[in-house]
Formats: structure tokens, sequence, C-alpha cells
């Protein structure tokens, strides 16, 4: 059965309307600047080191999250003494040299001196901070336990460790984005200069052998602003002064306004078409805060495989495009998302692996967690996820009856439309202070961006800084890197029963980490773990791949035509076998299967040679008919080695269904 609306396109920011309150929860156990850091002031030579300028006046600019570090002209030891130094640096009686790191803006102003016993005096220098406004708050770049402007604290240092590469001047320079959305507001003062002049796309026009225009959505249609938002999570102007900054801040990005023109392409018959040109161009990063709403089966036409597969074939000198897409936030849905049903008559477990845009081995499907180092409440699950990043809560400042605990904890500061009565802040003024202009002036930011939506351009702009690092990394080689050095978040968390209470007796509904034959740690809320930034960084510099030459088996291990019986209700499942004889690691693993109904009942795990289990569908997910030639993909075999025998298990996790036949199932492998 499928989506009976023709909704295709869902904007991935989390709206509270359109979410559970009752249990949106889920429980558990457990370019550079050269060096000088000198964008756009006036740079004065005298005693400059690092991210530090002295000028004439004795005025000192240091970068924000930068290092200052600066030695007397002297230069020789001897005995130093300083004077009215910050408390964020530290000194050094023997060499005089001053180092430390600025966090904030108001972390500026104190004037100091440094002496040398019997020698001469430097200064008195008065510290300025040159940074941005809001970076501060943005808690997933460096979490401190601020509450970005709502009502509850994070956690300390549950972010994506993005310290030692920006210090490092590692900020994305000279890396292309594309931002597929609803449009972005590229005059945005954050933005623009940012903004790859001409190379942005409008779909909501004429096609004339190619969509270029101007991407900027109406100002009026504040649901839009979407895609203004994801661009300054990726690429938001740094150290500039005003608001915050991408996780990239000096690459350059173009906007593709796609989600905003889908009835004009359904109108013209141009969906596809337009769909797959979202995967091409002169870009290295394509970046992807759209999908299919989760509570129904979604299958593409093949075209848009073989899309993706030619960009990381033939794109980036052959090195291959980095696709970089949400995975979801569909962990519970009102089915009258999809169907024509009464609002709140019935929901759906959702599934990364239920839209096949997230089902081929091309795209880097991202899960969200919260500023509390757990998954995000809504974030979607499944064995397609690769990596989870910051994605956030809902930001609100006021609390409301009857509300979820995460609703007041934070999400995600980036940009906006300008005005208050604009954008996502008149969205969301009954809920933040923020969106009010509190503290906000103008509302040209926004701090309840949240979703996978937000947590993917931040990937995105890692990917950036990471080519940046090593410009000759593959698209597998990006994949390779985030996964071997990803962070393994929430490490205790227990095995979890159902979100609703739908358990079957002897049967495990969702895993909690597994370590893999080739030693990866892999859960299917967290892919293989949050990123790591700078840890992805190091190892980028001295990458040396250990990928062999990629292939795929072409689905040539297949059942055939079968009608075996799924047993009703039974944790036993029905068990199936497949060898395989390729010599082959994994990198991929794609199940397509065909059930003939009480998909909503099924759950389906696929266990390697080598012992691991990946479960692909949670049992009782309430997707309603059957499953047709679908496919899904599990992540957790990475690295593995394919010989041998492939064991499928059905499970029928409850009695309301005694139908259920598998009649044919197929496994795919990629890897080398």
């Amino acid at each position: 059965m499928k989506n009976t609306r023709g909704l295709t396109w869902l904007l991935l920011a989390v709206l509270p309307l359109l979410y559970f309150n009752c249990s949106s929860s889920k429980s558990g156990g457990g370019g550079s600047d050269g060096g000088g850091g000198n964008y756009d002031i006036p740079y004065v030579p005298s005693e400059a080191i690092n991210s530090f300028q002295v000028g004439t006046d004795g005025t000192v600019k240091v970068w924000q999250d930068k290092e200052l570090s600066y030695s007397p002209t002297d230069g020789a030891p001897g005995v130093y003494t300083a004077l009215g130094l910050p408390a964020w640096a530290s000194f050094d009686t023997t060499t005089g040299r001053v180092r430390g790191v600025p966090r904030r803006l108001s972390d500026g102003g104190s004037t100091f001196t440094i002496s040398k016993v019997g020698g001469a005096t430097y200064g008195p220098f008065t510290i300025t901070i040159v940074g941005d406004a809001y970076k501060e708050q943005q808690w997933h770049l460096i979490n401190t336990g601020q509450t970005a402007y709502a009502l509850t604290p994070g956690i300390a240092d549950q972010d994506i460790h993005y310290t030692e590469s920006v210090k490092s001047n590692l900020l994305g320079g000279g890396l292309r984005i594309a931002i597929s959305d609803s449009g972005t507001y590229i005059s945005h003062p954050d933005l623009i200069d940012n903004v790859l002049v001409g190379e942005s796309r409008n779909y909501g026009g004429n096609y004339s052998g190619n969509w270029l225009g101007d991407p900027s959505p109406a100002v009026s249609s504040p649901e839009d602003a979407h895609g203004t938002a994801v661009a300054g999570l990726a690429a938001a102007k740094g150290w500039n002064g005003i608001g915050g900054r991408g996780s990239a801040p000096e690459a350059r990005f173009a906007a593709f306004a796609f989600l905003s023109a889908q009835d004009k392409l359904a109108s013209t018959g141009m969906t596809v078409f337009a769909t797959n040109d979202q995967f091409a161009g002169n870009f290295d990063i394509f970046n992807f805060s759209w999908g299919d709403l989760q509570c129904a089966f979604s299958e593409y036409d093949q075209s848009y495989a073989d899309k993706l597969a030619t960009g990381i074939a033939t794109q980036r000198g052959g090195r291959g495009s980095i696709y970089v897409m949400a995975a979801g936030n569909g962990f519970i849905n009102d089915l009258s998302d999809c169907y024509y049903v009464t609002p709140g008559s019935d929901y759906v477990l959702g599934n990364s692996s239920f839209s096949e845009l997230n089902t081929t081995p091309f795209t880097i499907n991202v899960a969200a967690v919260a500023a509390n180092g757990m998954s995000a409440s809504y974030s979607t699950p499944g064995s397609a996820i690769w990596i989870a990043s910051t994605g956030g809560e809902y930001g609100w400042s006021q609390t409301k009856s009857g509300q979820a605990a995460e609703y007041t904890q934070p999400a995600l500061i980036t940009t906006d439309y300008p005005g208050c009565n604009n954008g996502l802040s008149s969205l969301d003024k009954d809920k933040s202070d923020f969106a009010k202009g509190t503290n906000n002036p103008g509302c040209s930011y926004i701090n309840t961006m949240n979703g996978t939506s937000g947590a993917a351009p931040i990937v995105s702009g890692v990917a950036a800084i990471l080519l940046q690092a090593n410009p000759n990394l593959t698209w597998r080689d990006v994949k390779y890197i985030l996964a071997k050095t990803a962070q393994k978040v929430h490490s205790g968390i227990s095995a979890q029963g159902h979100p609703m209470g739908l358990n079957l007796s002897g049967h495990t509904y969702e895993m909690p980490w597994i370590t893999n034959a080739a030693g990866f740690n892999f859960h299917n809320w967290y892919g293989f773990g949050r990123i790591h930034v700078d840890n992805a960084v190091a190892m980028a510099k001295n990458y040396v791949s250990p990928l062999g030459t990629f292939k795929s088996t072409n689905w040539k291990h297949d059942s055939g035509s079968i009608n075996v019986a799924v047993p009703d209700n039974s944790a036993a499942g029905l068990n199936r076998g497949m060898m395989v004889t390729e010599n082959m690691k994994a990198e991929a693993v794609q199940l397509r299967i065909s059930i003939s109904s009480c998909a909503g009942d099924i759950g389906l795990e696929l266990t390697s040679p080598s012992g691991t289990k990946s479960i692909l569908m949670n049992i009782n997910s309430k997707i309603p008919g059957g499953i047709d030639n679908h496919v899904f993909l599990s992540n957790a075999f990475y690295g593995e080695t394919i010989t041998g025998t492939w064991a499928l298990k059905v499970i029928d996790g409850k009695s309301s269904c005694n139908s259920a036949r598998l009649t044919n199932w197929k496994l795919n492998f990629y890897g080398y």
C-alpha cells in the first residue's frame, strides 16, 4: 500500500504540531587565511603570531576559538612578569609567552602588560575579540552546557569536537557545497559572502537547458525559510561580528530551490528529471535535508540510483561527490500524514529504509542527537544510518501544559529571514522568546531549528573540512574516516522495547550497540556514532586508504519465486539462508524483499556469516500494506568478509494478521 496522498517531499525540520506529545521521547539505559586569521580586518604585522594582531594603538585583535600566541620580541630567556592577563590565557615566566583560546566575545576588554626583569616592558595591550555574536550559544560546535536561549541547558562536551580544526584554520576554504532545499535567502548578511554567484538553481522557473536562477524564496512563505536555516548551519560566514557560524564557515555554496517547486514540476511532468538533477553539477558536497514521509514505503526509479552512481564515479575528478542525506524525523509518524485517515487515529514507527532515498551505498544518512548526547526524540532509526550529528530538540523558552521534556531542550541557532513576522521566527513566536526578538534584534536568526535537517548540513560542512585537509579523499574515504573516528555516544544504552509496548515474548525489539567482526561499533539509532571532527581531520591528514576497487554483486543472489508462510505472532519466525561465494569485504548490504501482507507486523533480521545480526525492520511498525520488492540497506556489516551463509529471519510480531507470505528475497553486496 503506497502513500495515497502523493506527498513525496518532507521538510525535515520538526514541527511540534505534527508530532506526538505522548511518546516522542525514546527511552534507554544508559578556506584558510594563511594562519593570521585576517578576515577583512586591517593587518598590522608588528608582533603578530597566529590569531593575534597588535595595532599601532596597542589594540590586540584575537580571533574567537583560535589561539592567542604571543611572545615578546626580545625572545631571550629570562624572568618575565605579566599584569592584567585574562583568565583564559596562560603565561610562561621564562619566555614571556602568552597563550590561550577565547571562547566568548565577552572574553575581550582586558588590558595586559609583560615585563622582563631587568629588561623591556611590552604593552599595554587591550584585547578585542573578533568573532560571532551567537557562536558561544551554538552548543553543537562547542557544548559548555549552554541553553541556546531555550529553557533547559545541554550537557558539556556533547558536541562534534570541533576545536583543533578551527585553530588550524581548516574551515572548508575552497570547497563547494550544493544546498538542495526550499531555496535560500542568499542576501542574508551571514550568507551572502559565501554564495557562489550565478550557480544557484530555481526549479520553479521554466527549464531551458538548465534551471539556473535566483533561489530566494518569498519572505511571505515562512515554511520556505527551512533552506535558509540549513544553509547557515553548513556555511554561515565566520568571524564577521554577527550571527553564528557554519561548520564550514569558509566554504562556498549554491542553493537549489527544489522543494518549493514540487507543484510546478509535477504539473509539467519534470519531477523525476528535476529530482535526478539534484545530484549533478560541479560541487564537492551535496546536502539534502529532505526526504519521504516514513509512514509508507517509497520506491524510486532506477534512474535515481544510476544518477548517484554517476556522481560518485565521475564528479570531483573521479573521486566522487559527497552526498549527505537527512535520515528523517519519523521515530513516530501520525498515519494521517500519509493517508486519508483521522489525525491521531493511528501511528507508524519510522525506519530510515522505508524510503529508497536512503538505501543505496552512495549517501551518508545522518541521524540526530540532542544536546544531552542521546538520540533526539524524533530521529528516525534504522540500519541505513551511517553517522549521527547534532540536531537538537525544540528550543522552547516557554513551558506549556502537558508538553514533553524535550520541548525546552536546546535546538540549533542558525540563519532565518529578516523580520520577526517572517520565516521560522514567525512560526515559533509563541514558543521562543528568541523568535520574538529577545537577544535577537531584527529576528534574522532562529534558535528552534532542529531535526535531521539540521544534523545533515553540519555533516556537509565537516565533509568540506575533511576535503580541505586532504583533497585526494574519495567519497568512500570520507565515509570510512567518519565511521572509523565516530564517537560511541550513549554507550550504556540497553536493548530497547517497542515504544508503544507492542513487544513479542522472546524477541529483542532493538539491540544495544553491537561490534561487528571487522571491529566497527554500530547502533540503529546512531550508525557508527556521532561525528568527531578533530579525530576525523587527524586521520584525513595522514590517510592511506585500505579500500580496494569498488564493486557490486548486482543482485545475483536471488531466492527466486517462493511462497512460504510467516509464522503468526512467533519470535521463532521464518528462517532462510543464502550462500555467498564471493571473496569481498562489505561496504553496504542490500536486501530486496517481497512479503504479501501484514507489513505492519513484520520484522526483518539479517545475520552475516561472521555472526553479526542486523535488524533491518523492527516488528510492529504498523506500516500499512505488504512489502513489494522494496530495498532495505544495512551498514552494520561494514568491513566484514561476505563469504558464507547469510541468514534471513522474518518475524510476525503480533496476532492481528496471519496471512503474511514471503514470496522473494535477494541480496546485493557493495565492497571490495
